[in-house]
């Protein structure tokens, strides 16, 4: 699976239990990709407030791991300022450094730290499927170890190798592992590869160069310094983590769309239908018999008289209804000069009906030729229609009758 595909399926909900004051992740992942900053303006400030005042996180990290630090530093305000309660080092690359670490700090007496992160730098790029599944295993074995802590799973940053990279396939070795497992990830390499308009970067590298030619044609903040990096960089990364902390904090992301139908059809699934943020919800519009599709709106507006509709990537609530009208048939009726067809111009029939019309000359002219949906049906006086169930034609032509002869004349006295 490739990461173009994961930036379709990620972000998923989770649900969030509690158990004493101490947070329990049920079976279903949280995953803080690029769709993660955007959200940030939608948080609810008492999940900021809650996740400041619950989780207590101990951060290893080297430079590259430092950014969420930074991007944390740019967005602090009165009511944004979490930080990490304990920094260390060295980072993923360090095993089993990093788990002896982890160990020791959670075993110390009287311990308050109730969430674990570690970062790589960049030895992701060349790390084989055997050392990924030892990264992934020894976090599951600390998680079994120490139930009331919170793991955060990562990946290892862009190096420019894109999609067919080593660091790609691992990275996603990484994400079907947290996906289908229920495990909490941070995206590290998915942030920096989606600008903010959502345009994707496959063969981006650790320096974020889509954030120069970003920040030539929008405002961006400044830090100082981001390492190996651009302060947008940082500054993505800090609210894809605050993003994350809401969501481990009990925010809950479901995103409603209100579906209703008109008379005679039907929409499915219709009400109000919960939808995950950043996920995909398919609308089937269905008339009735004898009905179809008379027009669709999506948040008001028409999209026509289609009979399925896709949300695709939600992230506010929308609403769809769908309207139906009869099913008419058209029968379009004309005629030459020197005669008439009764009815004339376009006739509506229901489906199965029948419709007669009446040809009829000018006196001195007869019928020369009725024609029906293109083909003769002879010179005849009167045609129907009968059990309808596709648009027709019927065309009349008259010529001027023929002189008699002397003979003819002789005959008739």
């Amino acid at each position: 699976m490739n990461a173009k595909k994961w930036a379709i399926i990620l972000v998923l909900g989770a649900v969030v239990l509690h158990l004493g004051d101490r947070p329990v992740l049920a079976r279903q992942a949280v995953i803080a990709d690029h769709l993660a900053p955007t959200a940030y303006s939608s948080i609810p400030d008492k999940y900021i407030q809650q996740a400041i005042s619950q989780f207590n996180l101990f951060y290893g990290h080297t430079s590259h791991g430092s950014q969420i630090v930074t991007g944390l530093e740019m967005l602090q305000d009165a009511t944004h300022f979490f930080y990490p309660a304990e920094e260390t080092g060295p980072d993923l690359g360090y095993y089993p450094d990093w788990v002896n670490i982890t160990r020791t700090r959670l075993n110390q007496p009287g311990n308050d730290i109730n969430m674990v992160m570690w970062s790589w730098c960049g030895q992701v790029s060349w790390s084989s499927q055997e050392e990924i599944d030892t990264y992934l295993q020894t976090m599951n074995k600390l998680e079994q170890d120490f139930p009331q802590v919170i793991f955060i799973y990562m990946t290892g940053h862009t190096d420019g190798s894109g999609i067919d990279g080593n660091l790609n396939v691992r990275n996603n070795q990484i994400r079907d592992y947290c996906l289908k497992n229920g495990k909490v990830l941070f995206d590290f390499a998915d942030i920096e590869s989606w600008n903010p308009a959502g345009s994707y970067f496959p063969n981006t590298s650790d320096d974020c160069g889509w954030c120069s030619d970003w920040c030539t044609s929008h405002t961006c903040p400044d830090c100082g310094g981001c390492a190996h990096s651009h302060c947008l960089n940082c500054y993505l990364k800090g609210k894809a983590f605050y993003w994350l902390l809401a969501r481990l904090a009990g925010w809950n992301l479901s995103i409603t769309i209100t579906a209703s139908a008109g008379a005679n059809g039907a929409i499915s699934p219709s009400g109000v239908v919960a939808v995950d943020y950043g996920a995909s919800q398919t609308f089937t519009i269905t008339p009735n018999n004898g009905y179809h599709v008379a027009d669709v709106l999506v948040d008001g507006s028409s999209v026509g008289a289609v009979t399925s509709y896709t949300f695709n990537n939600v992230t506010s609530n929308h609403t769809i209804s769908a309207t139906f009208s009869n099913i008419t048939y058209t029968i379009s009726a004309s005629a030459g000069a020197n005669g008439s067809i009764s009815p004339v111009g376009t006739v509506s029939v229901n489906p199965g009906g029948s419709q007669t019309f009446s040809i009829t000359p000018n006196r001195g002219y007869r019928i020369a030729s009725v024609t029906v949906d293109g083909g003769s049906v002879g010179r005849v006086q009167s045609y129907t229609f009968s059990n309808v169930s596709v648009n027709h034609t019927i065309t009349a032509s008259f010529a001027k009758n023929r002189p008699l002869s002397y003979l003819n004349l002789l005959l008739r006295n």
